[in-house]
């Protein structure tokens, strides 16, 4: 029998719903719920459960289903508000420093005989800077 595609309906059939009565919130975590917000719950200190607003839920809901299902998250569904402001910082930046500028230039240079040379240097190194590491801990 194929699978059939989990619904937000069937998502709530699997849920426990109470009435907010039932779920006696602090004035600041109603209105933070209201905004759009979420909420940690914590038990002995430790973050325990988060509760959201059910437009956060309804848009993370398919994002949870590829989850179950398995599939692989892209990393940017991932991302922190930090990483987005970091990532557009980055865009951004269109100054090169004339260091970098001086090795991309170098880099473009080099024939394939130039560039096989240069690798095994770092190889080598790498290598040499290992066998210290070893003959210092043994």
């Amino acid at each position: 029998m194929p699978a059939t595609k989990q619904s937000s309906s069937d998502r709530l059939d699997q849920s426990v719903s109470i009435t907010a009565e039932e779920m006696r919130l602090p004035g600041e975590a109603r209105v933070k719920l209201e905004q759009g917000g979420h909420v940690v719950v914590t038990k002995y200190g430790k973050p325990h459960a988060a509760l959201l607003s059910w437009e956060t839920f309804a848009l993370l809901g398919p994002m949870l289903e590829l989850i179950e299902a398995g599939a692989v998250v892209p990393p940017e569904a991932l991302m922190t508000e930090d990483d987005v402001t970091l990532l557009n910082e980055l865009a951004r930046d269109e100054h090169v420093a004339p260091s970098e500028e001086a090795l991309i230039t170098a880099l473009l240079a080099e024939t394939p005989e130039q560039e096989r040379q240069r690798m095994a240097r770092i190889s080598a190194r790498s290598k040499k800077a290992s066998k210290k590491g070893t003959k210092g801990g043994a």
